[in-house]
């Protein structure tokens, strides 16, 4: 989601107003589990002629076979015979997800329904007619289909459930076969009695099925808001039982303690002892987060192996360059290069089969992120090498793209890093000379032999070849470099056709109302607040009057519309002594902790007219802090500006993505799954936000936030990053200031007083966003309605309380009890299921999905400060402050990121950037989970809030 943009730039139109998390990887699960097949052998099977038109071309090989048993068995007692007497025929409609090149064959499953009464009886599923293919969109990989079957049951048998057993046989090799799909999709089943077809009953399942799992239970939809389902103990037994299994306490509370296997559908909760590597070696180490120490959310338990003797999970890998493949043969080091980005996109971690990437967004993901990843590895491998020979194709090739992998000497040299067609007569420095970088058909046809080796991979080539198939032959007309240009990234929208911008006071101030981190700066409006923010800091009023339109810090800060405002990461620093001890000699960036004043002038221009920095090193314990304003001359405002912007980036990944978004908002998935069952009115509500999240966090573990990974080789304080964020989660994270609403009131840009107005309306991000959080709001209001009619029901569902008590139990046990709202009726639970989706949504798609267009510059939001801050008239400050073009640009890149740090985080925010083709928006009217053709008071309060979301749409493009 873009709720915001810098100067009215909008993102891309494919983003859309909301987007809920996701990128995409597929787990291959193994035919045979560990535990056998039991449970799966009850039926007989054997080849059955479906008296269907035998398929042609590939569909001839075996059918997935089918079940040809019926056997009736009550809750007691299993195998006897069906009983004789009047019987009623119920028609089935099964919609599944499978390969679309098998989109006829049989499916194989078993069938077991349950009665009200708690008889059960296994059918056999006979098709009536040809499967009914269908698809949401043209480019999806896996196809939707619907089966029809007919089966018969006792004329007094009344469904409650249904149970669904994934058939093993021979058919399962073909159908699987070349496809990773050794699992399939079951979306719903729907029983429709012949002799009475307003009698439908509806099973959403929404949940993989495979031969390694037993019986798995769906229950009827309805189970919940008919009063007489709700309280009939056999169903309320066969959702715990289900519950129980889920959590690990039922029959697979034994098996609860072993490392997870694809299959399994266990939610547990773990501390994150996960993030180090082998602890025999000390610098591998990382602390456990989650404790007294340091405080952290919970993480979806998987059990792998801890290291001998330690309390340290072995964690995830993935991949990344090496000088022995890229000195390595020609075809090894393609094949090498292909497997190491595919690696970084795809990293190996268990992740439950429900809560995993479907095939569409890992070809969507990959895809995407692909061409970004390809200029990061070759920038690596520049670095690696360190000037030893390249062999064919890849020689020179680092040359003719023009990319120093050792340092910038110049604004220009950054800009090689990017599309030059695109760059060409945007104020750039580059013109419109073709042979800058020249086409080169020896270099070209390199490239193509890479790119033909990475289609071979079928994960991506279906959007490989959408991406780049006209790239392939010459180019698109127009583009001076063929495929030499698919080894730039795109250049940023945030200097696309406005590249005199990035560097403006004007430019700084927006950031921060409508860039990546729109959620950090607060209004400075109450002499309170100027103590909280300035009290102790050495920037004066009398030092930038002028920059003050002639105000004192006193006169601004009256109440009414606030003009004074800060961006303060001042306690960064001060939250983790570690970092001060840091002499790491692997380690060359600095921390600095910074605060930024800025005012909004006459002109109704949000600018900077302060900025103070400070750091520490070993050497000079004591250094005190420096203030920079305009007045210090260009080339040091513009540092210290760029030097603030390192610091608040390093916020924007750490604090306003992963740990408010990701980290925090995997207990409520986990606590979902564990307490509620899928039939709960609140289950339904909520799973939609939640898509992905496991998935995405399992592979932000091994990519981002492990040892050595990204955020640590790139954003100061290095290994002591995620240490950092869980300081900052027990200082600053309460679960009750998440919501927008509450969170603009804390920062002061909503009125004490309850009011919605904003104190400041050019705000694009609270602007945007309140239209959002209003429709959400309402929506959850109206639904809660529908399904309670007083606070009572609320304190008395059973479920629903257990679930908002496992959050803050079992999810977050380090979180004071002051933090969260308490669940005492309908308006607090709107609260806190209003305040989930924001976050996961509209809060997640703020910082996430605009991260490159609006931070992929890398000038301004470079990841690393390399030297501290210059003192001043220290020698640094004098010489910076005489400069000349270009030596001032080269001074000034001398305290930013190498290239290899700045292509690491170039790469990653293009990645996560990234959209699948089936991703999901809070306009969309389709919907896995409600119950909209059961319920029609849901569907008119579902429909009346998309038509409210696409109004905000509206709104929010006009602006």
């Amino acid at each position: 989601m873009r709720l915001c943009e810098q100067n009215r730039v909008r993102g891309p139109e494919s983003a859309g107003v909301v987007r809920c998390n996701g990128y995409a990887r597929v787990l291959r699960a193994p035919t045979h589990s560990r535990r056998g097949t039991a449970g799966c052998s009850v039926f007989l099977a054997k080849q059955r002629s479906s008296g269907l038109p035998a398929p042609s071309g590939p569909l001839t090989s075996p059918f997935r076979r089918q079940v040809t048993s019926q056997v009736l068995r009550t809750a007691n007692e299993a195998g006897t015979e069906a009983p004789a007497g009047r019987s009623a025929t119920w028609a089935v409609q099964l919609k599944t997800h499978v390969p679309a090149r098998d989109n006829n064959a049989n499916i194989g499953l078993a069938l077991r329904v349950t009665a009200v009464d708690g008889k059960e009886i296994e059918v056999e599923l006979e098709p009536i007619r040809a499967p009914q293919g269908y698809t949401h969109n043209d480019k999806e990989y896996l196809q939707r289909r619907t089966d029809f079957f007919n089966i018969k049951l006792p004329a007094d048998f009344e469904p409650a459930a249904v149970s669904i057993n994934d058939k093993e046989d021979d058919g399962d090799t073909e159908f699987q076969k070349g496809g990773d799909f050794e699992r399939l999709f079951v979306e719903r089943l729907t029983l429709t009695s012949e002799g009475h077809p307003s009698k439908k009953l509806s099973f959403t399942a929404n949940s993989y099925i495979s031969v390694i799992q037993d019986w798995r239970l769906f229950v009827r939809d309805d189970a919940w808001s008919d009063k007489t389902l709700r309280s009939n103990p056999k169903i309320i037994k066969l959702q715990e039982d289900e519950l129980k299994e889920i959590r690990g306490e039922g029959s697979n509370a034994a098996e609860a303690k072993e490392k997870r296997e694809p299959g399994d559908r266990i939610y547990r909760f773990a501390t994150y002892n996960d993030l180090g590597k082998d602890p025999r070696e000390p610098k591998n180490i990382r602390q456990i987060l989650g404790g007294d120490e340091f405080p952290y959310p919970r993480r979806l338990a998987t059990n792998r192996p801890l290291y001998d003797g330690t309390p340290f999970e072995s964690a995830p890998t993935s991949s990344g360059v090496t000088e022995e493949w890229a000195l390595g043969e020609d075809s090894k080091i393609l094949s090498a290069l292909k497997n190491s980005v595919l690696k970084k996109a795809l990293p190996s971690a268990w992740v439950p089969e429900d809560d995993n990437f479907d095939s569409d967004k890992t070809t969507g993901f990959v895809g995407g992120g692909l061409l970004g990843a390809l200029p990061s590895v070759l920038v690596q491998l520049e670095k690696t090498l360190g000037g030893k020979p390249l062999t064919s194709p890849l020689a020179g090739l680092l040359k003719k793209l023009g990319i120093n992998g050792e340092a910038f000497n110049s604004f220009r040299d950054v800009l090689r890093l990017y599309d030059q067609d695109q760059l060409r007569g945007q104020h750039t420095g580059i013109g419109t000379n073709p042979s800058v970088i020249a086409k080169d058909d020896a270099v070209n046809n390199n490239i193509r032999g890479l790119l033909d080796e990475l289609r071979k991979d079928s994960a991506v080539k279906n959007t490989f070849d959408l991406r780049t198939g006209s790239v392939l032959s010459d180019g698109p007309a127009g583009r001076t470099n063929g495929c030499i240009d698919l080894l730039k990234y795109e250049v940023p929208r945030s200097i696309y056709g406005r590249m005199e911008t990035w560097s403006t006071d004007e430019e700084f101030g927006r950031m921060f109302l409508a860039g990546t981190n729109p959620m950090v700066i607060e209004a400075v409006n109450t002499p309170e607040d100027l103590e909280r923010h300035l009290g102790d800091s050495a920037i004066k009023d009398t030092d930038i009057k002028d920059a003050l339109e002639g105000h004192s810090f006193e006169s601004l800060v009256q109440g009414g519309q606030p003009r004074l405002f800060v961006v303060n990461h001042w306690d960064l620093y001060s939250l983790l002594p570690e970092i001060k001890e840091n002499n790491d000699p692997d380690f060359e960036g600095v921390q600095h902790a910074g605060r930024a004043l800025l005012f909004k002038r006459a002109d109704g221009h949000l600018v900077p007219v302060a900025i103070e920095l400070a750091h520490y090193t070993p050497e000079k314990p004591n250094t005190p802090s420096t203030v920079y304003t305009r007045k210090d001359g260009d080339n040091i405002w513009l540092l210290a500006k760029l030097l603030f912007m390192v610091v608040d980036s390093a916020v924007h990944n750490l604090i306003s993505h992963w740990l408010r978004t990701h980290a925090c908002a995997e207990p409520y998935l986990i606590s979902t799954r564990r307490q509620l069952s899928p039939t709960h009115p609140i289950f339904r509500l909520m799973m939609p936000h939640f898509r992905y999240t496991l998935a995405i966090n399992a592979a932000a573990r091994a990519t981002l936030i492990a040892a050595d990974a990204v955020l640590e080789q790139c954003f100061p304080p290095g290994k002591y990053i995620m240490q950092l964020s869980s300081k900052i989660y027990k200082a600053s994270w309460r679960f009750k200031n998440e919501g927008l609403a509450a969170d603009l009131r804390k920062r002061g840009f909503l009125p004490a007083n309850g009011s919605s107005k904003l104190l400041l309306e050019d705000y694009p991000y609270a602007q945007d966003g309140l239209d959002i959080w209003t429709a959400m709001h309402e929506y959850f209001t109206d639904y809660v309605n529908h399904y309670y009619a007083d606070d009572a029901e609320v304190t008395k569902d059973g479920q629903l309380m257990k679930w908002y008590t496992d959050i803050q139990t079992e999810g977050h046990p380090d979180a004071p009890k002051s933090a969260w709202i308490d669940l005492k009726g309908k308006a607090s639970l709107v609260d806190i299921c209003c305040t989930i989706a924001w976050v996961a949504s509209a809060h997640h798609a703020a910082v996430n999905f605009g991260q490159y267009d609006y931070a992929g510059w890398m000038v301004t939001h470079a990841s690393m400060s390399r030297k501290p801050a210059p003192a001043k008239n220290s020698p640094e400050w004098k010489a910076l402050a005489s400069a000349a073009e270009p030596d001032a640009e080269r001074q000034i890149l001398s305290y930013l990121s190498l290239p290899v740090e700045t292509t690491k985080v170039m790469t990653t925010m293009k990645i996560l950037s990234s959209h699948a083709t089936d991703e999901h928006y809070l306009s969309s009217e389709e919907q896995q989970w409600l119950p909209l053709e059961d319920e029609p008071e849901v569907k008119e309060i579902f429909e009346k809030f998309t038509a409210q979301i696409k109004q905000a749409e509206t709104k929010i493009k006009a602006r």
